[in-house]
């Protein structure tokens, strides 16, 4: 069967998105190519392996069977989407786990430069993000202040706090390419206009003074009364 089918007629990747356990191992016991990757169809993207469709679908044992039957998990899909990304952004932390035992990546980046870790933070999955930090994600220089950054882009409190927990820098600037952007964790914590998000910022030692290249602290990007008092602007 050619590599451009459609994802339709592959039994093994549907059994897998599905759940089906018996079908998966009766379709392994014949032969069938675990690491067969499908490049067209209205799920390659996403699901275009048999293990990335188990793993972002929640099927554990599923991918406990495919990775005892050979299945890659560093794999990637034809949109660079591997395994663990695609479980670590749904959050299903069982899988995850599995994956992680069997030896996936937890720092692997595909070529547009994503990992795990920004798909648990995107998903929005705390108890994603923190599996993923114990495990060692995050080590190199700014990787765990990007996450940072997108957690408070999207108002997710409770995630950046697991980043500033496991040494996510909140004073770090970092520069998106935008003249006048907020560049550190509390400038665009108070570009936001997010209360909750700058109390947490501030309680793991964000500093309201700290200057950006352009001369520009927390305070100068702040709008919202609250926030203004936080940072020491208010009477």
């Amino acid at each position: 069967m050619p590599a451009s089918s459609a994802l339709e007629t592959y039994p093994l990747i549907i059994a897998a998105r599905k759940g089906h356990e018996e079908i998966v191992k009766a379709l392994l016991l014949h032969a069938a190519d675990p690491n067969k990757l499908v490049s067209e169809g209205r799920l390659a993207c996403a699901e275009g392996t048999a293990l990335v469709a188990a793993a972002g679908n929640g099927y554990d044992s599923i991918v406990g069977v495919l990775l005892e039957n050979g299945a890659d998990p560093e794999l990637l899909t034809k949109c660079q989407v591997s395994a663990l990304m695609a479980a670590a952004e749904k959050g299903h932390v069982a899988v995850m786990s599995s994956l992680i035992k069997k030896g996936a990546g937890v720092n692997t980046r595909n070529n547009v430069n994503s990992s795990a870790l920004d798909a648990a933070v995107s998903g929005g999955s705390a108890a994603a993000v923190k599996l993923l930090l114990e495990n060692g994600a995050g080590k190199g220089a700014t990787e765990k202040e990007f996450p940072l950054m997108a957690a408070i882009r999207h108002s997710k409190v409770e995630i950046a706090e697991v980043l500033a927990n496991n040494g996510a820098d909140v004073n770090a600037e970092l520069d998106f390419g935008i003249d006048g952007d907020p560049r550190t964790p509390l400038a665009l914590a108070a570009n936001m206009e997010n209360v909750a998000m700058v109390k947490m910022l501030l309680s793991h030692g964000a500093l309201p003074a700290k200057k950006d290249k352009a001369g520009k602290v927390a305070l100068d990007f702040a709008k919202d009364p609250g926030v203004v008092k936080l940072l020491g602007g208010g009477k």
